[in-house]
């Protein structure tokens, strides 16, 4: 006798994963992480975390799943703002974009 299948769809994930560290004007770190990640059903996604100082602290995490836009949030002192545009992005190889893409974060810290 055989098992009915379960009606759940597995999708298996490819991500990379990029993390930086910004030392601000004041000394103060920011540790951000970038993922990239995509499923079998076709749709790719940007996901950014942003960790303020290397104390115990929320990371403020966000998925990007537009094209284009632009995110503003909070983070320890610093005024935090995403911008992004993946609309026109080419992948050469692999799952990371290569070309005709942009992310920047500017933070700006309060006094």
């Amino acid at each position: 006798m055989l098992a009915a299948s379960s009606p759940h769809l597995v999708t298996v994930h490819d991500t990379i994963t990029c993390i930086y560290r910004t030392v601000l004007s004041s000394g103060k770190k920011l540790f951000t992480q970038v993922v990239w990640s995509a499923n079998q059903v076709g749709g790719a996604f940007l996901s950014v975390t942003v960790k303020y100082g290397i104390l115990p602290s929320k990371p403020h995490a966000h998925l990007l799943r537009k094209k284009k836009g632009r995110r503003s949030f909070t983070a320890g002192d610093s005024a935090i703002s995403l911008h992004w545009d993946t609309s026109a992005a080419a992948y050469e190889s692999g799952l990371e974009l290569s070309k005709a893409f942009y992310l920047s974060m500017v933070a700006d810290e309060s006094k």
